[in-house]
């Protein structure tokens, strides 16, 4: 008996399992060519996303997880030296690090002036939120985030005696804030 007469023998013994079998491997292959358009779409995107922020060389300590990567030793001397290759033409310095930010709605915006020489019992309602605070060199800051509302932190730096700070959207809706609002930032340190 010949493989093709074998093979019409079993579809006609049973119809149901050819046309199972049939339909399986078709969606196999369906499935297949599906996972390889979406690896393709996946590394398109994945470029877009990195050169939209603008990033053509990262440099981490190690290949850890971002969550529990270690920070880069001498970062700053690193960032000068990378600076100074000529194929290089910007340098920017990401660090991160765990933070609690607090709005106090009884102290007054003077209260943080550097006039300020003691410390007044404040009787406020508090608002806490722990967040992650990402510290950007200024080469950086114009990639790192888009702001919405309010000025730039270049800008906003310029003849204030409190450092200026950018928050989520999402944390100015938690914590009520807006553009100039006064909050509290205590960094958690690890370990």
């Amino acid at each position: 008996m010949t493989p093709r007469a074998l093979a019409w023998r079993t579809i006609t013994a049973s119809p149901a399992r050819a046309v199972l079998a049939v339909a399986g491997v078709a969606i196999i292959g369906a499935l297949l060519f599906d996972m390889l358009l979406l690896s393709r779409g996946l590394l398109l995107s994945f470029r877009d996303l990195l050169e939209s922020a603008g990033y053509d060389v990262r440099v981490v300590a190690s290949e850890s997880f971002p969550v529990v990567r270690l920070p880069v030793p001498r970062a700053s001397a690193l960032a000068a030296q990378l600076e100074g290759l000529p194929e290089v033409q910007e340098v920017a310095v990401v660090r991160t690090d765990r933070a609690n930010v607090t709005l106090d709605t009884s102290i007054p915006d003077q209260a943080f002036s550097p006039d300020r020489t003691q410390e007044e019992p404040t009787t406020g309602q508090r608002s806490s939120q722990d967040v992650t605070l990402v510290s950007v060199s200024s080469a950086a800051e114009r990639r790192a985030w888009q702001v919405v509302r309010g000025r730039g932190l270049a800008e906003a730096a310029s003849g204030l005696a409190r450092p200026p700070l950018l928050v989520s959207r999402r944390l100015a809706k938690d914590l009520d804030l807006s553009p100039g609002s006064t909050v509290m930032v205590r960094v958690v340190l690890a370990g």
